[in-house]
């Protein structure tokens, strides 16, 4: 009985001890720089084919202008344009409702998406689920114009496309009309 006793008792103290290590080991950090070393390299790698992805973009598309003779001015951002229609009139921000004419091809020249077949694109800039490039593109736009817009994959429908009828990682083309703006309240005394 005396042993069973003493047994337990150690058993006890045992356990004890082994809980103690286990509430240690918890309060200890991991060594995480194997994973933040993985994640900085992998992070690296994606930052370096985003980098080639864009000049590649870009490459392609200049050989498309210089091929087609057009002469465009570009934006920060990698997207090309050029007016063949431009009036002086107020130019759509933040908030604005516009409504466009246009039609979406592919540098091949397939028709993608009209305005004919699909009615005019009504939407609020900034504020809209579009593509970040036709955003961009109707805001250099005053009402009336009309223009060009050759936008880059990581400004349109990116490495997925749109999963109807512009392919994966596709430049488009958008040829804009801006037919109206509404005026957002913030945007009335400007």
């Amino acid at each position: 009985m005396k042993f069973c006793l003493k047994f337990l008792k150690m058993n006890k103290l045992t356990i004890s001890f082994f809980i103690t290590i286990l509430i240690l080991a918890g309060c200890i950090k991991h060594n995480p720089p194997t994973y933040q070393k993985r994640q900085t390299i992998f992070d690296s790698s994606l930052i370096n084919i985003n980098r080639k992805l864009v000049r590649q973009s870009q490459f392609i598309i200049k050989k498309y202008i210089k091929y087609k003779g057009w002469q465009m001015d570009s934006t920060p951002t990698g997207i090309w344009y050029m007016f063949y229609k431009k009036t002086n009139n107020y130019k759509p921000k933040d908030g604005d409702k516009v409504t466009i004419r246009y039609t979406v091809r592919l540098l091949n020249g397939k028709l993608c998406y009209s305005s004919d077949s699909l009615g005019e694109k009504t939407f609020t800039i900034n504020h809209s689920a579009i593509i970040s490039g036709l955003n961009e593109a109707v805001q250099l736009m005053p009402l009336g114009s009309r223009a060009i817009f050759i936008i880059p994959p990581y400004r349109a429908y990116g490495l997925t496309g749109d999963d109807k009828c512009i392919p994966p990682n596709s430049i488009i083309i958008y040829d804009i009309y801006l037919t109206n703006i509404q005026r957002a309240k913030s945007n009335l005394n400007h």
